[in-house]
């Protein structure tokens, strides 16, 4: 493979995110801020140990984040009828129509990699993308091992499964 993949991928991802951070700092928000207003919206209810997971931080920044959306309006916090020491995040409704803005943001990139790539091809990237990012996290972050002699994948890995 001569290109280097992680180059490729890190551009590809540099470059929609530097049009959601446009589109978010029009709301004077960061782009984690935007990112949990629509993981929240997506979501509702959500526990912050939830709402961690889904941003890949941790629950210690999280926390603080949420902090910070309550202390300007845009998010509240609520007992968990179901158990009483957890907590909900929702929306307030002042955060609605940021929502909405960094929704269509999220449309335009979409509509654009549609634009470029064709419905076909569109569907096939965002199934490999997920296929690639289960193999990444799932392999921990390590390196797959490297091929044996003459090229053979590693026991359990040839194509044909």
């Amino acid at each position: 493979m001569a290109k280097d993949m992680r180059l490729l991928l890190s551009r590809a991802a540099r470059t929609a995110t530097r049009y959601f951070q446009d589109r978010a700092l029009e709301q004077e928000l960061s782009v984690v801020q935007a990112q949990a207003l629509m993981v929240i919206d997506a979501n509702p209810g959500l526990n912050v140990g939830g709402l961690a997971a889904m941003l890949s931080k941790d629950q210690a920044s999280t926390s603080i984040l949420v902090e910070k959306l309550m202390s300007i309006g845009l998010v509240t916090r609520k007992t968990d009828p179901g158990d009483r020491r957890r907590a909900q995040l929702f929306l307030t409704s002042q955060a609605r129509p940021l929502v909405d803005h960094l929704e269509r943001a999220r449309d335009d990139i979409n509509r654009l990699v549609l634009e470029a790539l064709g419905n076909e091809r569109s569907r096939l990237l965002e199934s490999l993308l997920m296929e690639l990012l289960d193999a990444i996290e799932g392999s921990e972050g390590r390196p797959p091992p490297e091929p044996q002699a003459g090229g053979a994948a590693p026991e359990g890995k040839g194509g044909d499964q």
